[in-house]
């Protein structure tokens, strides 16, 4: 079994993906801890996690945009803050129809979030990140 530990993968599934097969990455066996960061960014976030659940042996350390998403899917909130710095994908991915402002303050474009659809396991998977991790003597 060996560990491996990636963050910031912010949506981009072929990049993930790249990683995983060049580090020969055992989906069964290995660990893989994610530092966070997991939506924003790129358009394939839904990919991403259902990518991740697909690890037996995963650890999820939420990062400040995976918190931000989490606000969003569990208190309804959707700060143009975020929604301009990466979030538009994220809830594109999801079936949004966003188009973020030129700046993180400017009121995006298009804000149709009606037909976002949160998996109940992508909820699931979200809710159950942790805040830290301690591995090996090493705090994460």
């Amino acid at each position: 079994m060996k560990q491996f530990v990636i963050g910031d993968i912010h949506g981009r599934i072929d990049a993930f993906k790249d990683v995983i097969a060049k580090s020969k990455f055992d989906y069964e066996n290995d660990v893989l801890i994610v530092l966070g960061d997991i939506v924003d960014g790129g358009y394939n976030t839904l990919q991403v996690v259902d990518e991740l659940l697909k690890i037996k042996n995963l650890v999820y350390i939420k990062g400040n945009h995976d918190q931000w998403f989490m606000d969003f899917t569990f208190k309804g909130r959707n700060p143009i803050e975020w929604v301009n710095q990466g979030g538009a994908n994220t809830l594109n991915s999801y079936g949004g129809k966003v188009i973020a402002g030129a700046t993180p303050t400017q009121e995006p474009v298009m804000l149709d979030i009606n037909s976002v659809k949160i998996p109940k396991t992508h909820a699931e998977f979200f809710a159950n990140g942790l805040y830290y991790f301690e591995y090996n003597n090493n705090l994460l």
